[in-house]
């Protein structure tokens, strides 16, 4: 599932929520699709033309030969579905996030995004509420909320200087997509030299305890500095890091000019780092409340499941810890792409997880006395690759990307 080589490219992962619908039709004719901005409707059907509904969550602009997913998120509490398609093209890839609903199941574009992909090709989004009184226009909207790379590159020779542009949050209300305000990630309250998030391999979003309009933000990625002292070239010193971002909104969809979070105005927040490590690889991570969030990393030679606690971010919980890749039974690394952390059958919380390169969904009931990584025997999640998320509810519904029908969502329970 994942494309990662395109005409002799390095490897890339290509992001894309993909459509394979099939019309019912038995003429030889080929298929008519909707556009970009119709999403909802199949293919006509006979000679009819009256367009057969999606039954499950499909876009259907998806090229199976370059598309794929990057990230998908399901707006807690409401229908609608957010993700991050990346299509694999010559040069640089392009990167767009999508918009659906649970009314339509047609995963549309949202917003194309501008991405430089020296230091990472991993971007995430995410929806968050956004409520304001009856009494103005964005009653009920949703606020997108999209993490982009920056760069990171060492000294070449005398006379050259390292780079190291931040990452970028950027928000936009799903109302109003062409209208964006970003926020540069420079963390002007970090006490270490490490001020600058770079990457965003993985991301969540959960409702602020404050104000209905607060939204909390944790990045796992990397930090970094550029090390301009001693002998030889500027370069950059980096480490993994989960970082915890708070911020309110106002009417706009814009930060709150009188957020005390944001002083000065550079990176958008003061921010904590519940966590850093000059080894790991922070590869996904889930928020369970405002000040927890499980997150897998690649630890040496481990595959670890981790809980971080912002209230003591100096002793995380190791959850899991496994030389073993659950997805294979071999002594392997996971690669693990997305994560969700969900209530189960029976109010079991539990961890799935999913690969790029490995189909399947293993599970941690991180809870038990004993929890460790199980590959799941469930018939659909057997067929899950890519990404993963959930509806939030006790019991709940997981949508993952389709193995066997790329472009679409294969739902299930366990």
């Amino acid at each position: 599932m994942n494309k990662r080589i395109l005409l002799a490219l390095p490897l890339v992962a290509v992001i894309a929520l993909t459509g394979c619908n099939s019309s019912s039709s038995d003429e030889a004719e080929p298929a008519n699709t909707t556009d970009e901005t119709g999403g909802g409707e199949t293919n006509p059907v006979g000679d009819t033309g009256t367009p057969e509904p999606l039954t499950v969550y499909t876009d259907e602009n998806w090229d199976t030969n370059y598309d794929t997913f990057e990230d998908l998120t399901f707006f807690k509490g409401g229908i609608d579905m957010f993700a991050v398609k990346r299509t694999a093209k010559l040069g640089a890839d392009d990167y767009s996030t999508l918009t659906g609903s649970e009314l339509s199941k047609g995963l549309v574009t949202h917003r194309n995004l501008p991405v430089d992909q020296l230091s990472s090709p991993h971007v995430r989004t995410a929806g968050f509420k956004f409520q304001h009184s009856a009494a103005n226009n964005y009653e009920n909207d949703i606020l997108v909320v999209t993490c982009t790379p920056g760069v990171m590159m060492d000294a070449t020779g005398p006379g050259t200087s390292a780079m190291l542009i931040p990452a970028t949050l950027t928000f936009s209300l799903k109302s109003n997509p062409s209208e964006i305000h970003e926020v540069s990630l420079t963390l002007s309250a970090e006490p270490t030299a490490y001020k600058h998030v770079v990457t965003c391999d993985s991301m969540d979003v959960y409702d602020g305890a404050s104000s209905a309009d607060e939204v909390v933000v944790f990045i796992g990625g990397k930090q970094a500095y550029v090390n301009n002292s001693g002998a030889g070239f500027p370069f950059i010193i980096r480490r993994s890091a989960v970082t915890r971002l708070v911020m309110d909104f106002d009417i706009d969809g814009e930060i709150e000019d009188n957020d005390p979070a944001i002083v000065p105005m550079v990176g958008g927040i003061g921010g904590s780092t519940l966590y850093s490590s000059a080894s790991d690889e922070i590869r996904a991570l889930s928020a369970i409340t405002d000040t927890h969030v499980v997150a897998f990393h690649r630890s040496g030679v481990n595959n670890r499941l981790i809980e971080h606690d912002m209230t003591d971010p100096t002793a995380p919980n190791d959850i899991v810890r496994s030389g073993t890749n659950a997805f294979t039974g071999l002594t392997d690394d996971m690669t693990v792409s997305d994560m969700e952390a969900h209530i189960a059958f029976g109010n079991i919380p539990r961890v799935s997880l999913v690969s790029h390169d490995y189909v399947g969904v293993v599970t941690v009931d991180y809870e038990n006395a004993s929890p460790s990584f199980v590959k799941s025997t469930d018939t659909n999640a057997q067929n899950c690759v890519d990404v993963i998320t959930s509806d939030g509810q006790p019991n709940a519904r997981l949508w993952c990307h389709n193995s066997l029908d790329e472009g679409t969502l294969l739902q299930f329970t366990y």
